[in-house]
């Protein structure tokens, strides 16, 4: 439950405490209890897993009829489950109104809470797909159009291969027509209605690129991509969320190796992005059902027909209608061929539906409305103890690191003067240095007058010349001798001296040479062969990143290995 949202979770630990619950899970106790009795089985775990569902599914029906149409346990408890729904998304809305300040709407945030939470069910238990009847003539919402579809088209096994391929030589997963699928790409798209959002995009074609690529180099026979197989990749693209950029990380790969109908294609050249889209929707989330796409995919080609039915009355010839149908398709939108269809199709729709294994469809816009979304409600901040022990450690948690960052910021600044003030303190004794003439004194030494002198006036000493320092002498100054000997004395310690220094060059230059061994015999262990020159700066970057970590632990593998030979 940990990839679900907060307030789901809520609803259902609210759920679990209702007395609908624990209604419903009596009166299934119960029919199981009198089911197995009937059968003369002792435990419920005596039975197989057919077995169990064989008698869960006999319980089930057991409940749903009731005394003069009273309702039923079950329509209790989804009626309790939508109010707990309905309170608690709007709650969580509410509340992130108040602490974020965003700017969707309102009915936008309730919206994405909602997509959240299907989809993190749809991760939890992909078994649960068959609940996307649901949405029978309604378009998926983007994030769940894309789990959604991959739920219906991801193949592991192929899944797994590319991984594969990808990792033991790049090279295989390119095409030898590379460039030429791009040319076919570039030139099959600016034709279709959709270009404007294919084209905008370099991560939609590149990765429409990518998928056709390495799909061509599983071909055994080398043969050119036919059209559908190119219009099989654009929906599939469309429906990334979210939306791919410039790079992409290959994840969409093979997924339209499992779209088997002929005629599905055909909707590409007519139809812009969210009717083709729409219309991809409803071929999937019905594709479990066997032969339903008989009855779907002519009800949109007659829901078309229909749509455009004011332009074809006006043609007299039959080339002119197909002309229409070519080039006036572009103008449907999705809410045309939805209102056709709820005239002349949905109830057949969801009759067969519902005589098949998955049951009736429950439409979500016949049930009770949510009225939560009308109320101004603020509510109460969580308080549980829980939570209030949560929100305490991630409280004291930020203050101990907002209070570590001010004491580290104090200590650069402190560091930071202080070595500022030694800078400036060094710069001035330089100036002094190199601007102030230094005055030289008499050279005769110095000693104390005799008694005789000290009542006899004293002759002036002679005094020798002043001797004027040019720029050159002052830069030889005790300071730059004591920096030279330093430097001089950092040399012998790091390089040596006389044979030391050979001996160290000598072990530095075979140091440099087992090293360079190292990587090459790693290159090939990883990589299988060794790569050619700047093959390495084209390599993508998550692949670098792969091969780089492989390398390094081959390479410490050998610097071990040679240690320990060393020592026996």
């Amino acid at each position: 439950m940990a990839n679900l949202p907060a307030w789901l979770v809520d609803s259902r630990e609210n759920v679990l405490k209702t007395q609908e619950w624990h209604n419903l899970t009596t009166n299934i106790y119960d029919a199981v209890d009198q089911h197995l009795a009937q059968s003369h089985v002792q435990y419920f775990t005596d039975l197989s897993d057919a077995e169990k569902s064989l008698v869960l599914e006999r319980a089930a029906r057991s409940l749903k009829g009731t005394v003069n149409g009273a309702p039923t346990p079950y329509d209790n408890l989804n009626k309790r489950v939508s109010d707990l729904l309905d309170k608690g998304v709007n709650n969580d809305v509410s509340r992130s109104l108040l602490k974020d300040d965003p700017l969707e709407t309102k009915t936008d945030i309730i919206l994405n809470k909602v997509c959240e939470g299907i989809v993190g069910l749809l991760r939890k238990w992909p078994d649960q797909k068959y609940k996307l009847h649901a949405f029978l003539n309604q378009s998926l919402p983007q994030p769940i159009r894309f789990v959604g579809w991959n739920l219906y088209l991801s193949n592991a096994n192929h899944r797994q291969k590319f991984i594969n391929d990808l990792a033991n030589n790049p090279r295989n997963v390119l095409s030898p027509m590379d460039a030429d699928i791009q040319r076919n790409c570039d030139s099959l798209v600016r034709t279709l209605p959709l270009a404007p959002d294919m084209m905008d995009s370099k991560g939609n074609m590149s990765a429409m690129k990518a998928i056709l690529s390495y799909f061509h180099s599983l071909l055994s026979n080398k043969r050119d991509l036919a059209d559908s197989e190119y219009y099989y990749v654009i929906p599939i693209v469309l429906s990334h969320n979210p939306p791919l950029s410039s790079f992409f990380p290959f994840s969409l790969e093979a997924l339209f190796s499992n779209i088997t109908h002929t005629m599905i294609n055909k909707y590409l050249g007519c139809l812009t992005t969210d009717p083709l889209l729409f219309v991809w929707d409803q071929y999937l989330i019905t594709s479990d059902i066997p032969k339903f796409h008989d009855e779907l995919i002519p009800a949109i080609a007659a829901a078309m027909i229909i749509t455009l039915r004011d332009f074809l009355l006006k043609c007299k010839m039959t080339s002119e209608m197909e002309t229409v149908l070519q080039h006036k398709t572009n103008i449907i939108i999705t809410r045309q061929l939805q209102s056709v269809i709820v005239r002349f199709f949905l109830a057949d729709f969801k009759n067969r539906i519902s005589r098949s294994d998955f049951g009736p469809v429950i439409d979500p816009t016949e049930g009770r409305q949510w009225t939560s979304f009308n109320r101004d409600h603020i509510p109460q901040a969580a308080n549980r103890p829980e939570q209030r022990l949560t929100d305490r450690e991630r409280n004291e948690q930020n203050a101990q690191l907002e209070r570590r960052l001010r004491e580290e910021m104090i200590k650069r600044q402190e560091t930071e003067r202080t070595l500022q003030t030694k800078i400036d303190q060094l710069q001035r004794e330089i100036d002094n240095m190199k601007y102030t003439a230094v005055p030289l004194t008499t050279t005769q030494s110095i000693r104390a007058p005799t008694p005789a002198e000290r009542y006899v006036n004293p002759r002036s000493r002679p005094v020798s010349p002043l001797k004027q320092i040019t720029r050159k002498q002052q830069g030889n100054s005790p300071l730059h001798d004591l920096l030279r000997k330093i430097s001089q004395t950092c040399n012998r310690v790091a390089h040596g001296e006389g044979k030391n220094s050979v001996t160290l060059n000598e072990q530095t230059k075979n140091d440099i040479r087992v090293h360079k061994l190292d990587l090459k015999m790693a290159e090939r262990e990883v990589v299988g062969r060794t790569l050619h020159v700047n093959e390495w700066n084209q390599l993508p970057e998550a692949q670098k990143q792969t091969y780089s970590q492989q390398m390094l632990d081959v390479v410490k593998i050998r610097i071990q290995n040679r240690y320990s030979d060393g020592r026996k």
